[in-house]
């Protein structure tokens, strides 16, 4: 018995050192806020992905040295330690959306580049978004002014699939012809109703949540799959504002 509460003691004091060196070495997936709350964007930087790999390739061997290695996979998805592949775009002055020119494309990552081979590598997305409404509605009891995600599937590039880039961004900006590349598109969130002030909401979705729909959307992503965050506002005198956009993706980087 007290060799299994010491070897319990040992293994919570490895999680803990884990997620410290996560932290100090920017591989923790956080991003300065828990999920589906507003708070400010995390300014910190993340070290550079080749250091990224470096840190977890390194923590792989020295765990796989003393454990059984089937077991050293879950040990880094417990403690957060997940390859972060980023991507953003920010207006010098914020872009206003209404009805009549939306859906608006805001952001398309670029395609999901996982260092495991794994048909479904991803294990958290972070979305952080800068925006607000007009201001102000006659009704505030519902806001009319939203953004989704979607996923435009990877497809081998040759000489009958080759399709142009501007092609592509063109139709995600077109209702009807989205449906030609986007998939499993649903809604990330909507703007507080009837205020001015921009406001960075931070979601965060992982394989791990309770959230049934929001498990399996982040579980479907592939290798060369590609995220579409698209701008949205219903009804006269709506407008969505957005001020700047971005997408991070967190993926296992051994198997």
């Amino acid at each position: 018995m007290i060799t299994l509460l010491i070897g319990l003691l040992g293994l919570a004091w490895f999680f803990a050192w884990l997620n410290r060196s996560a932290r100090t070495s920017g591989l923790e997936a956080r991003e300065g806020a828990p999920p589906s709350t507003t708070a400010a964007a995390d300014d910190q930087q993340p070290m550079p992905p080749a250091d990224q790999l470096r840190n977890i390739y390194h923590i792989t061997f020295l765990l796989r040295q003393k454990l059984v290695p089937d077991v050293v996979p879950a040990i880094l998805h417990h403690a957060g330690l997940f390859q972060r592949h980023a991507s953003s775009i920010k207006n010098d002055h914020p872009v206003s959306i209404t009805q009549r020119n939306a859906p608006y494309l805001c952001l398309l990552t670029p395609p999901i580049n996982s260092s495991a081979r794994l048909k479904h590598p991803v294990r958290k997305v972070v979305f952080a978004i800068q925006s607000c409404d007009q201001g102000w509605a006659d009704d505030r009891s519902a806001s009319w002014t939203w953004f989704t995600a979607g996923v435009v599937h990877h497809c081998e590039r040759s000489e009958e699939t080759l399709i142009d880039e501007r092609v592509v961004e063109l139709a995600l900006e077109d209702q009807s012809d989205s449906d030609k590349f986007l998939d499993a598109e649903r809604q990330i969130m909507r703007n507080i109703a009837a205020s001015r002030e921009m406001r960075t909401t931070i979601i965060e979705w992982t394989v791990d949540s309770e959230d049934e729909n929001e498990r399996e959307w982040v579980a479907s992503l592939q290798n060369g799959d590609r995220i579409a965050v698209r701008a949205w506002a219903q009804f006269q005198g709506w407008k969505n504002k957005i001020k700047s956009v971005s997408v991070a993706t967190y993926t296992a980087a051994v198997v």
